[in-house]
């Protein structure tokens, strides 16, 4: 029987082994954020570049392709692209001016007929005290009179072609007709202007014309006209139109201290009013208006509104087809007629 030898293992206990601490602190371990490429202009500026040149960071060949000339492109080489524009609003700074129509009297025209008559009195009766009893009393005709005036036609017109008036922007007929209505209005103011003036000529109206010397004088001149008025009529100046010239001497006159004759603010003791961008004002409290068509020179004229009457019909359009030269004929007119009522109502003012 053979022998079995057993052979003793010795087991060593190894005492358990407690965890190491370490009192140092370890980093937290975050995971990287993947770098992102640029997406914008390397250089912010032409100032950038040029200082990463200067540092030397920029190669040679970037450099080349930074420097590069590129073929220009300016309005020159693109007048198909540049469409010509257009502004609507016809220029015109004209302004409509009819200030003796508008400041005298006016009334509308008849309907009918080619002159117009209106009585007027010529001869006024009177009456007297009666110097005693059974005695014969005052008596004096009175005469009524006719006055009449002519009926005159102001118009223009012309002869449109149909691509004018359908073709154009703004409307050719519109600016054509407000055209014509400012410059009829100066025709016809015109025509009143001349008819004033002749009214109050010395050989008609029978006033002396009074005499202008400088504008320290002229509200005299004013009252010295009103009294006329007065005298003959019970009534005062009402109104007066002065020429371009004499509105100008008035508005620059100036006292002995230097302050203006006829101020625009806090007229105190000042005996009227002017202003440099109006046409109208007050001088003695008569109002005036500056009037253009009175023409060169200083004059003027004094009166009162109801002495001159303006009688106006309404402006009116006229327009036919002319097919066989495919056109338009426009037209515009207006009917008056202007004249003294009492021309003993009037008085000129001229330079001496």
């Amino acid at each position: 029987m053979s022998e079995i030898q057993e052979t003793e293992t010795t087991v060593e206990t190894v005492a358990e082994l407690e965890p190491v601490v370490s009192t140092r602190s370890v980093p937290t371990i975050r995971p990287t954020a993947p770098v992102e490429t640029p997406t914008g202009p390397r250089f912010e500026s032409f100032g950038h570049f040029v200082r990463a040149v200067a540092l030397g960071q920029v190669e040679t060949d970037e450099r080349e392709t930074f420097q590069r000339a590129l073929a220009d492109i300016t309005t020159t080489q693109t007048p198909g692209l540049l469409r010509e524009q257009w502004i609507n609003d016809v220029i015109d700074l004209g302004r409509t001016l009819a200030p003796t129509v508008n400041n005298w009297r006016s009334r509308p025209l008849p309907s009918e007929g080619m002159s117009v008559s209106q009585p007027i009195v010529e001869t006024r009766p009177t009456v007297a005290k009666q110097t005693g009893e059974k005695k014969d009393i005052e008596s004096t005709a009175a005469v009524i009179g006719v006055q009449q005036w002519a009926i005159d036609t102001y118009a223009g017109g012309n002869d449109v072609s149909i691509q004018a008036l359908t073709r154009g922007t703004p409307d050719l007929l519109d600016e054509l007709m407000r055209l014509y209505r400012r410059e009829l209005a100066h025709t016809v103011n015109a025509a009143a202007v001349a008819s004033l003036n002749a009214a109050a000529a010395v050989g008609v109206s029978g006033n002396a014309a009074l005499v202008y010397t400088d504008a320290a004088g002229f509200d005299g001149l004013v009252i010295e006209a009103s009294a006329t008025f007065l005298a003959a009529m019970r009534r005062p100046a009402d109104v007066m139109a002065l020429s371009v010239e004499l509105w100008q001497d008035l508005a620059t006159a100036k006292d002995t201290t230097g302050r203006p004759l006829y101020p625009t603010v806090s007229p105190m003791n000042a005996s009227g009013t002017m202003s440099g961008k109006s046409i109208e004002g007050q001088i003695v409290s008569i109002p005036w208006y500056v009037e253009p068509d009175l023409g060169s020179g200083v004059k003027a004229v004094i009166g009162v509104s109801d002495a001159f009457l303006s009688q106006l019909g309404p402006v009116q359009t006229m327009s036919v087809d002319v097919p066989s030269k495919l056109g338009r004929d426009v037209a515009i007119y207006q009917e008056a007629t202007f004249g003294a009522t009492d021309a003993s109502g009037l008085i000129q003012v001229a330079s001496s």
